[in-house]
């Protein structure tokens, strides 16, 4: 994406009409200090770091490689401080029933007054039944929370 700016105002608030999943829109936060891995390293640690590579697979997808330079305990201190972080399990799917879905965004404070089904359908997929989803976005109980059950 080469600006967040430029992205924003193609997504803005419910603008898109077609989608292959969830209805999402985006609202940056241009008053937000952004932090990268970056300047947290060289904030907590006192090191120099250089990004040099990304990605991966297998549960990495997403991560980052770096070289770390600096003095002898402050590269051990950043060392320790991303081994204390490295293999964080995922944030859990909660993926609810699409049946019954009434989405849950940011703007909703939790009053079930805001919770009323408009019957206007925020997913590609809202109102069907598990078996009439593709097969990839259909209940699994392998990767939902075990209090939760199937339909």
């Amino acid at each position: 994406m080469p600006s967040v700016k430029a992205a924003a105002n193609e997504l803005g608030q419910d603008r898109v009409g077609t989608f292959t999943g969830v209805r999402f829109g985006m609202f940056p936060l241009y008053n937000a200090t952004v932090v990268t891995e970056i300047q947290a390293l060289e904030t907590l640690c006192g090191v120099r770091a250089v990004h040099v590579g990304g990605g991966g697979v297998a549960g990495s997808e997403g991560s980052v490689v770096m070289v770390v330079e600096g003095e002898s305990d402050r590269v051990e201190a950043a060392t320790e401080l991303v081994e204390g972080i490295k293999g964080e399990p995922p944030l859990p799917l909660r993926k609810v029933f699409c049946a019954t879905c009434v989405p849950s965004t940011p703007m909703v404070r939790g009053d079930d007054a805001q919770l009323v089904d408009t019957g206007k359908h925020y997913c590609t997929y809202g109102g069907m039944a598990e078996d009439q989803l593709p097969e990839w976005f259909q209940w699994r109980d392998d990767v939902n929370p075990t209090n939760a059950s199937s339909p």
